[in-house]
């Protein structure tokens, strides 16, 4: 029995010093982040982490002590054989879900969670956004790692098994007590919260709790509550509270600015890849990134103080049709049962007779996109499989310039009005594009730039072609991005100007130009347009007119487990696992309308 005992003490410091490599690990790959933290910031991380990564060794030792208890009767070659398997398997399997989590979180700017597990239904599309060398090497990397573990286990704790004498009966108990006791650990004590993620959270720097994290654990979790349609979160505020602080803000009485001039014009968004203000000249941005968009926005609408829902595409997606705000950590396009019972324009467009099509250059079936599309009444999808074969691809699919040069084909052919959405690529990671780059250097922020040049330029020649066509008098076309971008200016994750992206609105159907400074959102396109056209736009709940007089001036917008709300002279940013303001730069309304909106949507979300 001592030498089992002394096998479990050996392997809880292997474990224990594994998920500190980690962490070190983390810190060291995202050296331009970490360099910046004081010594007492890197301390904290260990310091503070080391009570999760004490949970997750707790789990494998309560697995290990069960496997003990039941190969007592077995030789020592049995032991050895068994639990070195498990340990290896194991070993593998979180190097290979902390290498992912390196890489992920300079895009994502969060651990990774079970996030991942939604993008590999089309693992493609996944890998696109990294080439073939950059994820060879990180395979590499797993390789490494986990050959040194199993090296270090084999020389460590395993050697310890070489002294299993046969146990006794008497012995099992012992080890199901380790094995029960090991709850201990795992769910961090004796307090009655048990071990969450807000856990070891110790600073006001979100990279320094982000580094605390055991990474292993937090996927995990993220597994396990997978199939929670609900993330559960505290209660801010009373739902009636919230239902009346909602309803204030999305009130409207005023009159409304007509810009159009005709009810019934043909409608195309074109929904613009990773688009941010932060890159248009004529919103302080560098100039000569976007010289096309720069140009269109002297000649049509320019609502400049425009925000995305979310950062990612698929909450972008649904918030732009559908009026619906994004979820912090879910999507509902995940849910074919909630988004069929939300409303959406295409619906609206096809009710009124109009033609509908969807453009896009990848996968259509990428983040459950063709379900959501097509009970939107989506008539028509277009996507990479319609096009021919011999077209040169990025790894996301086919480059803009082609999507462009279909949609003019098949607005020459239509019969009838029509509702177009086109969805642009190019300016997605790894920002591969036909074209000489327009920004030297080898650096991320210099190849987005280029792919968001690439992207402008066939911007340009679609609109400057469509104008020479009869139809472009009675058509209005809308331009916004998907989401913002970290870059350029690498901003952080809960940053406002990672969401700022504008929307623009042109065309012989657009009866003036100018500037539109309201603050305003993507689920405010909806209420926006239908109430231009005079068509009724009750059920999108969470939708303004942003060209009313009554609109109130704000925006909310989310990221992984937080959210922000933006208002003309405040700004609050709150971190739910940390239970904290990150930014309060106003008075204790905003706050106060942030937690009402978030309380609202997230119930209404709940309730779909």
């Amino acid at each position: 029995m001592k030498s089992r005992l002394l096998f479990l003490l050996k392997l809880t410091a292997f474990w224990l010093f594994y998920f500190l490599f980690n962490r070190l690990l983390f810190l060291l790959y995202h050296f331009n982040k970490s360099k910046e933290l004081p010594f007492t910031e890197w301390f904290g991380a260990f310091a503070s982490g080391v009570r999760m990564d004490l949970s997750m060794v707790g789990y494998v030792i309560l697995f290990v002590s069960v496997m003990l208890a039941v190969l007592l009767p077995f030789s020592e070659k049995i032991n050895r054989v068994s639990l070195g398997i498990f340990n290896f398997l194991l070993i593998v399997a979180f190097s290979v879900i902390s290498v992912a989590d390196l890489e992920l979180y300079s895009h994502w700017g969060f651990r990774i969670d079970a996030t991942p597990l939604f993008y590999l239904q089309n693992p493609a599309e996944a890998a696109a956004s990294l080439p073939i060398w950059f994820q060879l090497l990180l395979v590499v990397l797993i390789a490494i790692i986990s050959s040194a573990f199993i090296k270090l286990y084999r020389f460590f704790p395993n050697q310890q098994v070489l002294n299993f004498p046969n146990g006794r009966w008497w012995n099992a108990p012992i080890l199901l007590l380790i094995a029960g006791s090991s709850i201990i650990p795992i769910r961090g004590g004796f307090d009655k919260a048990t071990m969450n993620a807000g856990t070891v959270y110790f600073s006001s720097n979100m990279f320094s709790n982000h580094a605390a994290l055991n990474v292993v654990w937090n996927f995990m979790y993220g597994v396990v509550n997978k199939g929670k349609l609900v993330r559960v979160y505290p209660q801010y505020m009373p739902a009636a509270e919230a239902n009346g602080i909602t309803n204030y803000l999305l009130q409207q009485t005023g009159n409304t600015a007509e810009v159009l001039n005709t009810a019934r014009p043909n409608v195309v968004i074109i929904l613009l890849e990773s688009f941010s203000s932060k890159m248009v000249g004529s919103l302080g941005g560098p100039k000569g990134v976007v010289p096309n968009f720069d140009s269109l926005a002297t000649q049509g609408l320019l609502f400049s103080n425009f925000y995305s829902a979310s950062d990612r595409s698929d909450k972008g997606f649904v918030a732009i049709l559908a009026g619906f705000p994004a979820q912090s950590t879910q999507s509902v396009i995940k849910y074919p049962i909630k988004t069929a019972k939300l409303p959406s324009i295409s619906q609206v467009f096809d009710s009124l007779g109009y033609s509908t099509a969807f453009y896009y250059g990848g996968n259509a079936d990428f983040t459950n996109m063709r379900s959501f599309l097509y009970a939107a009444k989506m008539q028509r999808i277009v996507s990479q499989d319609n096009f021919p074969q011999g077209i040169k691809r990025s790894a996301w699919g086919v480059h803009d310039e082609h999507l462009y040069q279909r949609l003019l084909v098949e607005m020459d052919t239509a019969k009838g009005p029509f509702f177009k959405l086109l969805f642009t690529l190019s300016g997605h990671e790894p920002f591969e594009v036909p074209m000489e780059p327009k920004f030297t250097g080898n650096g991320t922020e210099s190849k987005f730039l280029s792919a968001a040049h690439y992207a402008d330029l066939w911007l340009g020649w679609f609109m400057r072609e469509v104008a020479k066509r009869e139809y472009y008098r009675n058509t209005l076309f809308i331009l916004l991005g998907d989401h913002g971008h970290t870059w350029p200016g690498k901003s952080e994750l809960y940053e406002p100007a990672r969401f700022v992206t504008p929307m623009l609105w042109l065309g012989g159907a657009l009866k003036q130009n100018g500037l539109i400074e309201t603050v305003g959102s993507q689920t405010d396109l909806a209420k926006t347009l239908l109430t231009q056209m005079n068509v009724n736009s009750g059920r999108f709940t969470f939708s303004r007119d942003l060209l009313s007089s009554s609109a109130k001036s704000f925006a909310y917008y989310v990221f992984n487990d937080g959210f922000g709300f933006v208002e003309p002279n405040g700004l609050f940013i709150w971190d739910h696992v940390g239970a904290k303001p990150i930014v309060l730069s106003s008075s204790d309304t905003t706050a106060t309308r942030g937690f009402a909106f978030f309380t609202f949507s997230h119930r209404i979300f709940t309730e779909l």
